[in-house]
């Protein structure tokens, strides 16, 4: 990948070169260097908002407050794992957060899910099919804010930044619902194992 980078740079310097004057290349690299830099500082200043009420729901007792109106639902796709499991908690709470727009907050709570998974795994190394589930349903989790997207669609001057909310939530629910029910379809009907 780093030839591909490599050449895909080289490239566009030489393709500038023969277009265009020096001077104008430099000025094209700085405008675009500072437009990056500056869509970082909005991107940090969006994901330090966050954690910060992050951290704040979750000490008033928001986010385990919505995690346990998750928790049934945890129950029905999580079969295998008794009511009282320790991941179901961390679970609930990564997906709720994912669910409000609050990825970065997100992670340590499937970290620790995972972590709690792995303890009751018989074959230590390898993926359970609990583990899997909540994978899948961690990667393609319905996202009611998509809070980034949005973000940096201001800072590059959209003019209706929050205009794909809507489509985005859609988008998600069909992805989520979709990783739901091929989950549920490879358990009930595992591959076929070469012999």
């Amino acid at each position: 990948m780093t030839y591909v980078w490599a050449f895909l740079v080289l490239a566009g310097l030489a393709v500038m070169a023969a277009n265009g004057s020096p001077d104008e290349i430099t000025r094209t690299l700085l405008a675009q260097a500072r437009s990056g830099l500056q869509a970082s500082f909005d991107l940090l200043a969006v994901v330090v908002l966050w954690l910060g009420i992050s951290r704040i729901a979750e000490k008033a007792g928001l986010l385990p407050a919505l995690a346990r109106l998750v928790a049934p639902l945890l129950r029905r796709l999580f079969p295998t794992l008794p009511p009282d499991h320790p991941a179901l908690a961390p679970m609930a709470i990564n997906l709720t957060a994912n669910f409000l727009g609050l990825g970065n907050a997100a992670t340590p709570f499937g970290l620790q899910a995972m972590k709690e998974l792995g303890k009751t795994n018989p074959v230590p190394g390898r993926i359970t099919p609990a583990m899997t589930t909540f994978l899948v349903l961690n990667s393609a989790c319905v996202t009611a804010v998509p809070a980034t997207a949005i973000v940096l669609r201001a800072a590059m001057g959209a003019s209706h930044p929050a205009a794909i909310a809507f489509p985005a939530a859609l988008a998600s629910l069909a992805a989520a619902t979709t990783v739901v029910i091929a989950d549920a379809l490879c358990r009930h009907f595992p591959p076929r194992r070469r012999p």
